[in-house]
């Protein structure tokens, strides 16, 4: 599985393509999680992240997460973080 992601990375790359990236948030408190896919330099505008937020945790008026919906250990994702970049945004950053 790995060498079919390098393979395609490389391909992307070769052609000029950028790549896309699976980022992983989890919910513990719901047992919620989910998988958005991403490229580093991406927003997430308020529209996406009330979107992410409801799937991980869709009760109104709970306290269990923090604006994004991630609650507890969250998995590690390679090189990609997220910060946020305004009070209802966030920005996919690339550790280097």
């Amino acid at each position: 599985m790995e060498r079919n992601i390098i393979r395609r990375d490389r391909a992307c790359r070769q052609a000029g393509k950028e790549i896309h990236m699976n980022y992983r948030l989890r919910n513990e408190f719901h047992a919620a999680e989910i998988v958005i896919r991403v490229k580093p330099g991406d927003t997430l505008d308020r529209r996406r992240v009330r979107r992410i937020r409801r799937q991980l945790c869709g009760v109104a008026g709970c306290e269990c997460s923090d604006a994004l919906g991630r609650q507890g250990r969250q998995p590690h994702n390679g090189d990609l973080a997220l910060e946020q970049w305004s009070h209802d945004s966030y920005r996919v950053t690339a550790d280097a």
